[in-house]
């Protein structure tokens, strides 16, 4: 309880514009998996930085929609190194923003090929929010690429229970799925 009374202290801007940005890049990045949609918000997250360079949220949905990108060969080698120059800052400025260390570790893991900096970060968001379907995902995945069906298997599961109509079910599936092959 005292976790979530911080957590609602905290704003993740204070500027409206930013914050409507955001939204709106949420919204591009899940109800619709295409190359414009995600070059649609990227460009959202990008304008968002421009009003508050220091909106750490943003900076996590920019570099899973990277992610994304790369996963589906559409990332060119400059969104490489904005997602990788991204991660490096959530990580070093010791933000607590379960969903941006998830990002950038989901970003690190699966652009960078570096697993266990990845699982690092992602074990840090387990810590802050251990119950968001996103960072559950994350940690799904990640344990996918370490060939750890059975423990991704659970974080699949977890993530499904608690969110069950979230628009990222589908991905969250597909995780199951790759995570029952592995087993």
């Amino acid at each position: 309880r005292m976790a979530e009374m911080e957590r609602i202290r905290t704003k993740p801007t204070d500027s409206m514009d930013a914050y409507d940005l955001y939204l709106r890049a949420l919204q591009a990045f899940y109800y619709e998996l295409s190359r414009d949609r995600f070059e649609t918000a990227v460009a959202l997250l990008k304008k968002a930085l421009q009003i508050d360079p220091e909106f750490v949220s943003a900076k996590g949905l920019l570099t899973l929609t990277y992610t994304s990108q790369y996963s589906y060969g559409w990332l060119d080698a400059a969104g490489r190194d904005h997602a990788l120059s991204l991660c490096r800052e959530i990580l070093t400025k010791g933000w607590d923003d379960a969903d941006a260390l998830a990002g950038a570790g989901h970003a690190i893991a699966g652009i960078a090929k570096d697993y266990e900096q990845g699982w690092r970060a992602v074990e840090r968001a387990l810590t802050l929010n251990p119950n968001s379907a996103r960072v559950l995902a994350t940690a799904g995945w990640i344990c996918c690429h370490l060939s750890q069906g059975e423990k991704a298997q659970g974080y699949f599961e977890k993530a499904l229970r608690l969110s069950p109509t979230a628009p990222e079910t589908t991905y969250i599936s597909a995780g199951l799925a790759l995570s029952l092959l592995l087993q």
